[in-house]
């Protein structure tokens, strides 16, 4: 088990420059000694991160471009490497300046929003996909994406990216939420009931997992809240998705108690069945966020391989969404999907959310000169490659 990410929220405006450089600069030294504490406490750190409220709102069309170019000097003089911009509602950026957002630095991460409040937001889901479809064009790889979504229900305070953003709440003090990355410990659990699952089910998953899931995590809380206190932050909490990086895979639990490979029949009970147990953990620990499982293709190596055998689509992931999950991540799409496509499908994520008033984000990949059927060829340390999914 690891720390995927601390993410540093700042609930007030860094518009204008002074404020920027001074809320940067204190960022910057507040994650560093963070890190630190926490690691020498044992916790592995991967990445520390910066939570922005939707900050270009703030400024005049004329001078976003001027202040993203300022406010990337700032990050990189301040070597904040992960940074996301906010959460938007469709319209109130224009695709161009989506794309020139996340081209202005290659921490820049921000998204739209497809649905709250239990309704679906047709602008969103059409700013989307158009924007979905210019960023894949805007390189050879089609990159862009890892740092865009669409969003549905998210809350502020997500710790993961791109979906993270910040509430303004000025004068109040900055916070600090957790990520983990955890597959390990629900592979543990789940091998550790395998008997007793062959014999009564995957709904025994979740009384085991929460347990020790309050068993690890209460003391990495106590010394969260104490950092917090020393460093007059709040507390946002953790996070508990289980969220996978290439071998680390949350398939392979899945697939532990030996009853089914993943995408077979059965595999939605599992999903339910953990989620069961992260909301059971969620009653003892203060969470924020998804507290849900993370299926994307291109970041759990063991996920990708079950799309190569036929396992695993679309609408799978979308289907185990329901009980589970934070929605599609990180999808290898065509490069030539119609616009159509892609808002049908986000239109599908969106009623979802909407319907069941859940966290959902689809984060999709379409692929330059790529077809369905085909393999990705991504050197991203952050993904593995499989095959490009069809709709």
């Amino acid at each position: 088990m690891k720390i995927r990410t601390i993410t540093y929220g700042i609930p007030g405006s860094v518009a204008a420059p002074a404020q920027a450089k001074k809320q940067l600069d204190r960022a910057s030294r507040t994650l560093g000694e963070v890190g630190e504490l926490f690691t020498e406490a044992g916790w592995e750190v991967q990445t520390t991160r910066l939570s922005l409220t939707p900050v270009l709102n703030e400024l005049t069309r004329p001078k976003r471009i001027g202040w993203l170019n300022d406010f990337a000097g700032l990050c990189q003089t301040a070597q904040i490497e992960f940074v996301s911009l906010g959460a938007y509602l469709g319209g109130e950026l224009t695709v161009e300046e989506i794309v020139g957002a996340i081209q202005a630095h290659p921490s820049f991460n921000l998204t739209t929003i497809i649905a709250q409040e239990g309704h679906v937001l047709t602008e969103g889901v059409r700013q989307s996909a158009a924007a979905i479809q210019a960023l894949a064009w805007a390189t050879p790889d089609g990159l862009l994406n890892f740092r865009y979504a669409a969003i549905a229900h998210c809350p502020p305070g997500i710790p993961f990216f791109p979906a993270s953003y910040q509430a303004a709440r000025p004068g109040e003090p900055a916070s600090l939420a957790l990520g983990l990355q955890m597959p390990d410990l629900a592979l543990e659990v789940i091998r550790n009931l395998a008997p007793e699952i062959r014999s009564n089910g995957p709904a025994v998953i979740s009384e085991g997992l929460a347990a020790v899931l309050v068993n690890e995590l209460s003391p990495l809380q106590a010394l969260a809240e104490k950092i917090c206190h020393d460093q007059g932050l709040v507390f946002g909490g953790i996070d508990l998705s289980l969220a996978p990086m290439g071998e680390e895979s949350v398939t392979e639990a899945f697939e532990a108690a030996g009853t089914l490979r993943f995408g077979e029949t059965g595999t939605l009970a599992f999903a339910a069945a953990i989620t069961r147990g992260l909301q059971l953990a969620a009653v003892s620990l203060k969470t924020t966020g998804y507290n849900g499982l993370m299926l994307p293709v291109l970041e759990d190596r063991l996920l990708g391989n079950r799309v190569d055998q036929g396992l695993v689509d679309v609408s799978k992931i979308l289907a185990f969404s329901a009980v589970c999950g934070t929605g599609l991540d990180v999808i290898p799409l065509p490069g030539d999907l119609a616009p159509a496509q892609l808002e049908n499908l986000l239109y599908d994520v969106a009623a979802l959310s909407a319907r069941y008033r859940k966290p959902l984000s689809a984060r999709l990949f379409p692929v330059p000169g790529k077809k369905a059927g085909e393999k990705t060829t991504f050197e991203s340390p952050y993904l593995t490659n499989t095959t490009i999914m069809s709709l």
